[in-house]
């Protein structure tokens, strides 16, 4: 009975200690920049610039991030990281994290492009950041629009005006680390 008792009150303990006090409010979370790191047949990585702020009176640190990415309101990507980071109270800070997503998912998006798409994409961030020596977490979902040419060839680059890039079905393939 004693053992009983003893894990209910830790039980309640952590799950205490685990909740995000009333008096701090969520970082939030855009995205900033875009960079192809690497295609195969099966698997692209892209490099995320994500600003994050902080809008407590606080720093908040951070240990670390796991983020679904949606594009035009389709999955899209999946990012994990375990960066540290310290946010400053009042304050912004940028992280580099790699997304990784399936093929199918980015032909969606490249169709869209080619079919005459809009350069703008909706974008959606969904998921936790995890703070704390104990790792609480805390949830987020934040939602906005990047233009794609903002991430372009600069005009007047041999890139600024090439057709899009496909994918062959049979083989992986190189594309420019920049979209």
């Amino acid at each position: 009975m004693k053992s009983l008792l003893s894990g209910v009150l830790l039980s309640l303990f952590l799950a205490a200690c685990a909740s995000l006090p009333d008096d701090l409010e969520k970082p939030r979370i855009t995205l900033s920049a875009v960079a192809l790191k690497s295609v195969s047949l099966f698997e692209q990585r892209f490099n995320l610039a994500l600003n994050l702020q902080n809008p407590n009176n606080r720093d908040l640190r951070l240990q670390g991030l796991d983020l679904e990415v949606e594009l035009n309101g389709q999955p899209f990507a999946s990012v994990v990281s375990n960066q540290a980071l310290t946010l400053p109270r009042l304050g912004n800070a940028t992280m580099t994290v790699e997304a990784t997503t399936r093929l199918s998912s980015w032909l969606n998006q490249m169709r869209h492009l080619q079919r005459g798409g809009s350069r703008h994409f909706r974008y959606r961030l969904k998921g936790s950041v995890y703070g704390g020596a104990l790792g609480i977490n805390i949830p987020v979902e934040e939602q906005g629009e990047v233009n794609f040419d903002d991430f372009a060839a600069p005009p007047g680059d041999p890139r600024d005006t090439a057709p899009l890039p496909s994918l062959p079905p049979s083989q992986p393939t190189t594309l420019p680390n920049a979209i």
